[in-house]
């Protein structure tokens, strides 16, 4: 995993409760892909969520998205819809 982000590690990447999600990727990770999610974070920083990144390779088995770029909210979960779901934006 290569982090390609131009901020710092330390610094707050996402305000709030999320977690972080993924669907399987039979093509790229086989039939042993898993799905992935976090546990919640709060406030995560780019290093937390760089570790969710590391993490979630593992679990999909997808070794080709190696690229750490960024993420995008892709919904809200829980009882009052108060944690954000993140999609992390991997490349190759």
């Amino acid at each position: 995993m290569i982090y390609s982000i131009r901020s710092k590690r330390n610094e707050v990447a996402y305000t709030g409760k999320c977690i972080v999600v993924s669907d399987v990727c039979k093509f790229f990770g086989g039939d042993s892909s898993q799905p992935y999610a976090s546990k919640i974070l709060i406030n995560p920083t780019w290093a937390d969520l760089f570790a969710c990144a590391k993490a979630q390779q593992k679990k999909t088995r997808d070794m080709h998205h190696a690229f750490f770029e960024g993420y995008i909210t892709t919904g809200r979960i829980g009882s009052n819809q108060s944690i954000a779901a993140l999609e992390l934006l991997l490349g190759s």
